[in-house]
């Protein structure tokens, strides 16, 4: 244990020395020297000691490395990138650290059902989203046009898988909390959210590991491929504005469009990946759900990590009441 915490802190070390010593670093990213010297001791500190963490670490250094980077967003990731985050991911399942290569969260709770697609029409939240698509379309339109007009209601999100374009959003509900300046800029849509049809409350804005956003791809934007934190829950898209050409999801290796009016439901804790290639931006609703195995109070309670999001959960689900936040997350 000691080695490994050894070696694992100068994998860190090697990172950071990148970082203080360059002015000017590329956007995350590390020269190739210092991508493999810092691999090799995470690869070490693997083998000593394998958890979630130091695999996550040592695939984050993986996609740091500037000489694999995509040039663009018609670009492929390269042979030797594929390569070494193959290798990663092989020895993590062989370590029984992820149950697939490409089921990946940072908290992987057993027992439940893994597939990367779900059948959206079995479940009656997306159902009910569905049913009210012209209003929330209505709204999120709204938006898109004060947004345009310079009332920057689509904030910008700074993420790591980002690797070209504009992924912006309009956060309502985050971790069982509700944005009330933004609910009150589209307050049919967050009624919905928060009541009791199809189990809107009970079943998705209830859950402190989940959030609901409308989420705008700009043109030619590109989210690289990358795994959500947990599997406790499920991802629907209610689709609103979808460009026609190059637009799409991955999810799994299986990649599928939006339809106007329409849910993709899929488990996010699988690798992922979204790009609009085109001129035009791809807007939808994004609302998490619980996972479908997690029924009752006591199994949800028991894939919370802490008290405080136990509590926020059941003054939610029992008392109807949510707290008010600004803080955003995906």
């Amino acid at each position: 244990q000691a080695q490994a915490s050894l070696e694992l802190n100068i994998g860190l070390a090697t990172e950071y020395a990148v970082e203080v010593d360059n002015a000017e670093p590329c956007k995350h990213w590390l020269t190739h020297e210092a991508c493999t010297e810092a691999c090799i001791h995470y690869e070490r500190s693997a083998s000593l000691a394998p958890s979630s963490r130091i695999f996550l670490l040592w695939e984050a250094a993986v996609l740091r490395d500037a000489s694999t980077q995509p040039g663009s967003l018609a670009s492929a990731p390269t042979e030797a990138r594929r390569a070494a985050l193959a290798k990663v991911y092989q020895q993590a399942v062989s370590d029984g650290i992820w149950p697939s290569v490409w089921q990946r969260p940072q908290t992987l709770i057993s027992g439940l059902a893994a597939s990367a697609w779900h059948d959206a029409r079995l479940f009656d939240a997306c159902r009910k989203l569905e049913e009210h698509f012209e209003l929330i379309r209505s709204e999120a339109l709204g938006l898109l046009l004060s947004d345009s007009a310079g009332g920057e209601r689509f904030v910008s999100h700074e993420s790591k898988a980002l690797a070209a374009g504009d992924w912006c959003d309009v956060g309502l509900y985050y971790n069982g909390m509700r944005n009330d300046g933004n609910a009150r800029r589209a307050p049919k849509t967050s009624a919905l959210l928060c009541s009791d049809a199809g189990g809107l409350r009970q079943d998705c804005t209830s859950c402190p590991l989940g959030s609901a956003y409308f989420s705008l791809l700009r043109p030619n934007t590109w989210i690289a491929a990358h795994c959500g934190p947990t599997n406790a829950r499920l991802r629907a898209h209610l689709s609103l504005i979808v460009p026609e050409g190059d637009c799409e999801i991955v999810v799994g290796g299986e990649a599928r469009k939006w339809v106007e009016g329409k849910v993709l439901l899929f488990d996010d804790s699988f690798e992922h990946e979204v790009h609009n290639a085109t001129e035009k931006p791809r807007l939808v609703l994004i609302v998490d759900l619980w996972h479908p195995d997690l029924k009752t109070d006591e199994q949800r309670a028991a894939a919370l990590q802490d008290d405080e999001q136990r509590q926020r959960y059941s003054r939610v689900r029992h008392n109807r009441h949510y707290e008010t936040t600004t803080l955003r997350g995906h």
